[in-house]
């Protein structure tokens, strides 16, 4: 099979560094490329080892074994700052945490009840519990990295007061006997959906719990592996999924919220006529900043008619040793500027030419 070609064991380069050795399973080293048109890379050499265990990599670069780790989690980083040996480089992500809410159950049809509960929701406590503050909070599905990210936009306020006044004008109201909120016989009563093997959104659910109890709705939360919690998803079985999102890199929402888009990813059954005309002028018009005033104008009415209530996006964070100079991460890549790397001559470690 193409697996087992030859080239892919000697790859061909047209870059700043070739492939010098690949020890399979263990370690991959790069050599500066002579036969490279462009710049030289300042490195001689860069060997990439493969270490499974994030707890092994990261005792390694403690040691000085290792000089850059990349996606560290937030527990890791927040101790990693304290070492003066050490840098914590942190990248804006594409990938924001949401719930998705269902708009086809009559409890979260309107948009007053779904913009209320956003507003119950403590973003801050939740970036800081759980990711040790290295996150931001999420505007939109449009993430805040991308060239048509509304940035004139706030993130909902954690605004329990308003919250409940939005509640009552959507004709909530508590129940004398228990305090759940009730419209027309109906009560407030809504199961998050959500995954296992992710602790974000474990401890995340439990505060979402407490933030929308507080204002009256009765939560319990459902966890399932994620085929089986998808398959709910899918066929429109549940009230609230807790969820994560990485976004297309040319900024369209479309497969996430348009009214045709319910056999892709607009699980929630969402639907606009303003949201889907806007989508298609936007995507309609070539020009980048003549396309803007539709985008900016379709996060407006995604805020206050709101399909999910978008939580917070989580920066990807890479450690490295303050040896290595001009590490600059890109979204796309921590080892984006590679061959823009160097090493002062009193930082260096190894002589010119030799292998680690």
């Amino acid at each position: 099979g193409v697996d087992q070609w030859p080239l892919n064991q000697h790859p061909l380069a047209s870059g700043p560094f070739m492939l010098e050795n690949w020890d399979y399973s263990h370690a991959l080293t790069l050599a500066r490329n002579p036969r490279y048109s462009g710049t030289p890379a300042h490195l001689d050499r860069v060997m990439f080892r493969i270490i499974k265990e994030p707890a092994a990599r990261i005792l390694a670069l403690e040691a000085g074994e290792l000089d850059f780790v990349a996606d560290i989690s937030p527990h890791d980083a927040a101790r990693l700052e304290m070492n003066p040996d050490l840098e914590i480089k942190s990248t804006h992500g594409r990938r924001f945490y949401y719930l998705q809410w269902n708009c086809r159950n009559p409890r979260l049809a309107d948009a007053g009840t779904r913009r209320a509960l956003s507003l119950a929701l403590d973003r801050e406590r939740m970036m800081e519990t759980l990711l040790d503050g290295y996150a931001t909070p999420a505007v939109s599905p449009i993430a805040q990295v991308l060239w048509n990210h509304a940035d004139h936009l706030a993130p909902d306020p954690y605004d329990p007061p308003q919250a409940r006044r939005l509640l009552r004008e959507a004709g909530w109201l508590p129940d004398e006997a228990d305090g759940v909120l009730r419209r027309d016989g109906l009560p407030l009563q809504l199961e998050i959906l959500t995954r296992t093997g992710d602790p974000v959104r474990r401890d995340g659910a439990v505060i979402i719990r407490e933030n929308l109890q507080a204002v009256g709705v009765s939560v319990t939360i459902r966890t399932l592996e994620l085929a089986a919690g998808l398959e709910l998803v899918n066929a429109g079985n549940f009230d609230v999924y807790f969820g994560s999102m990485t976004p297309n890199l040319y900024g369209d929402p479309s497969s996430a919220i348009h009214s045709d888009a319910i056999d892709e990813f607009n699980d929630g059954f969402y639907s606009n006529d303003q949201v889907d005309a806007l989508l298609e002028k936007a995507l309609g018009t070539l020009d980048r900043e003549e396309a803007k005033p539709y985008w900016f104008a379709l996060q407006e009415i995604l805020q206050a008619d709101p399909p999910a209530a978008y939580l917070f996006c989580p920066q990807r964070l890479d450690a490295v040793s303050r040896r290595i100079r001009n590490i600059r991460p890109h979204v796309l890549s921590p080892v984006n500027n590679l061959s823009e790397w160097w090493i002062a001559p009193e930082d260096r470690k190894y002589r010119t030419g030799a292998a680690p």
